[in-house]
């Protein structure tokens, strides 16, 4: 793909992998990490949102060679999804109690981390978030019935603009 861009004029591709297996001489310039925790299918069990905060900043890290772009998770709770009810989608962990203020401080974390690492991070200082409107899966910016006022969502406009 390298080759193809750069014959067509474009100076390259910037490409991300997932996790460890992202480095190396994998052709990913770039690395990401999510799914951290190990409960996508382990059961119907209920977890802190600072459990899966803490298991995701576990994974930031980046090399010059190979930046890191830092992933934030809003939520995660798949039970919608879950059982005969849902789309017979394996019971998992869910997390919750998160709150627009614990996402906030996850964000703002993220773009202290990217201070303090420049050389480890992406020039550009990109941030993925999980997840604007993954309703069955708890990750969600998006006004709902629970959230109308889209609180999640000003939480990234408040650390972003620094209000």
């Amino acid at each position: 793909m390298q080759e193809t861009a750069k014959k067509e004029g474009l100076k390259g591709l910037s490409l991300a992998g997932c996790g460890t297996k992202a480095t190396g001489k994998s052709g990913f310039t770039h690395r990401t990490h999510y799914n951290v925790i190990p409960g996508y299918s382990a059961g119907s069990e209920e977890h802190k949102y600072q459990e899966l905060v803490d298991a995701t900043k576990a994974q930031w890290s980046g090399t010059e060679d190979q930046p890191y772009i830092p992933l934030l998770t809003v939520g995660w709770d798949k039970r919608p999804w879950e059982g005969p009810l849902g789309n017979n989608v394996k019971d998992g962990w869910y997390f919750p109690d998160h709150t627009p203020a614990q996402f906030r401080n996850f964000l703002s974390d993220a773009i202290r981390w990217m201070d303090d690492n420049p050389t480890k991070t992406t020039k550009e200082r990109i941030v993925l978030i999980y997840a604007w409107n993954e309703l069955g899966e708890g990750g969600y910016l998006v006004p709902t019935k629970g959230d109308p006022d889209a609180t999640y969502l000003k939480q990234v406009k408040k650390v972003v603009t620094k209000q």
